[in-house]
């Protein structure tokens, strides 16, 4: 029994009192994982641990990068790219593409109209008007051809007589 507690103690004393090991990086007694990023507060900068488990400055826009810890934005495309900037250019993408849906459906959507003669497009006719109107002239009111024939023809007969 004697035994079996002292090999217990010496198994647990270097887990207790012992360090245990960094993967990544040492930095102000902690280890930071390969591709955390963090902020330095003595200078202020953004720090990351690289591959080669060394600490360096993250990276502007515009510079080469491989990994996105690399980057202040945390965007990489082979070049490090704020984030804004990247947005940017998908939302003008993105209208572009948009627009053009918008107006090959319209005019689709016109060309099919016409073909299925759903719209019918004549120009309209215009109506000629007279230029000169004669007031002198009193046409007798027509209500049939027969009875203004006879009308007409009673009426110059008076005319006639008189």
């Amino acid at each position: 029994m004697k035994y079996l507690l002292i090999i217990i103690i010496l198994l647990l004393t270097p887990l207790v009192y012992g360090k245990i090991p960094c993967y990544g990086c040492d930095f102000n007694n902690d280890c930071l994982k390969i591709g955390t990023q963090h902020l330095n507060q003595e200078n202020g900068y953004e720090i990351y641990c690289s591959t080669e488990k060394k600490i360096e400055k993250a990276k502007e826009d515009n510079q080469a990068c491989l990994n996105h810890y690399e980057c202040k934005s945390y965007y990489c495309n082979n070049v490090c790219t704020s984030l804004a900037a990247n947005q940017r250019g998908k939302a003008k993408g993105l209208l572009v593409i948009s627009l053009i849906l918008l107006i090959s459906i319209m005019l689709s959507s016109i060309f099919i109209l016409l073909k299925f003669k759903i719209i019918k497009f004549k120009p309209k006719e215009v109506k000629k008007m007279p230029t000169k109107i004669s007031t002198s002239i009193k046409y007798p009111p027509i209500i049939n051809k027969k009875t203004h024939k006879l009308d007409y023809l009673e009426r110059e007969l008076q005319k006639i007589k008189k």
